[in-house]
């Protein structure tokens, strides 16, 4: 550490004695300028064609980086190549390659200029904002640029009116089958997405679908937590379903 803040790597209060909680937030702060810095580099080699791989993230994945993280580094190194506020706002720490993927996802798809009413209207949240509260924003703001027509086709009534959601318990185990329109279902992807990210420590070992799982679990633990200085039932309805029974 020393030698780093002696070469002007890190900020010189890591020298300063015993003081971890300054130091985890300096480090914070150094880590997501490192990834800023990183991804939009990444960006530009393989926009350059220089990278010796074909695939998003190839490099840091062959240094062991998982190859969603690596990915999701260069989908946000691009969206900041091409947004100057996003990346002032990520070279000085208020968010973090998180918080810049989940926009990235979030305007997905939408041409030039209805992505960058969605992304206007983040500019100045950034640093106020969980990667959560920016998948719902994106979501509910490709619903206005971004409007169904007027007359959509029938597939698309169809999927609407097919959403459906049910829980079934098995045992020690509940099974969740559902289906949910367009919109609502990028939202709750994206949500859960960002939660599970949010989650994720090293070496846990998880594979995606039991990151997601255990995403969906910490959102509905939070919507059943009364609120501060109330009380009430531990689950929403103060009941437990039978096992073995259809509760959709």
């Amino acid at each position: 550490v020393r030698v780093l803040v002696a070469e002007g790597v890190l900020p010189v209060g890591l020298t300063a004695g015993d003081r971890p909680t300054g130091d985890v937030r300096a480090l914070l702060g150094v880590l997501a300028q490192v990834e800023a810095v990183l991804g939009m580099r990444m960006a530009a080699a393989e926009a350059g064609g220089s990278l010796p791989l074909l695939s998003a993230g190839a490099m840091a994945s062959q240094v062991y980086w998982s190859r969603g993280r690596a990915r999701a580094l260069s989908r946000a190194g691009r969206l900041a190549r091409d947004r100057t506020d996003l990346a002032q706002a990520w070279l000085a720490g208020k968010v973090t390659a998180e918080h810049v993927d989940t926009a990235a996802r979030g305007v997905t798809g939408l041409a030039g200029e209805k992505a960058d009413a969605v992304l206007d209207g983040l500019t100045p949240l950034w640093g106020q904002v969980t990667p959560a509260n920016v998948a719902t924003y994106c979501a509910r703001a490709r619903a206005i640029v971004d409007p169904p027509s007027e007359d959509p086709d029938l597939a698309a009534r169809k999927a609407h009116e097919a959403r459906f959601l049910s829980f079934t318990v098995l045992d020690d185990t509940v099974h969740i089958t559902g289906a949910l329109a367009r919109l609502d279902g990028e939202l709750l992807m994206n949500t859960i997405h960002a939660t599970g990210q949010r989650m994720r420590a090293a070496g846990d070992n998880l594979t995606a679908t039991q990151r997601r799982a255990d995403a969906l679990t910490q959102l509905a633990a939070a919507a059943a937590t009364p609120p501060t200085g109330t009380t009430g039932p531990s689950t929403p309805f103060g009941t437990e379903p039978n096992p073995g029974t259809d509760t959709s």
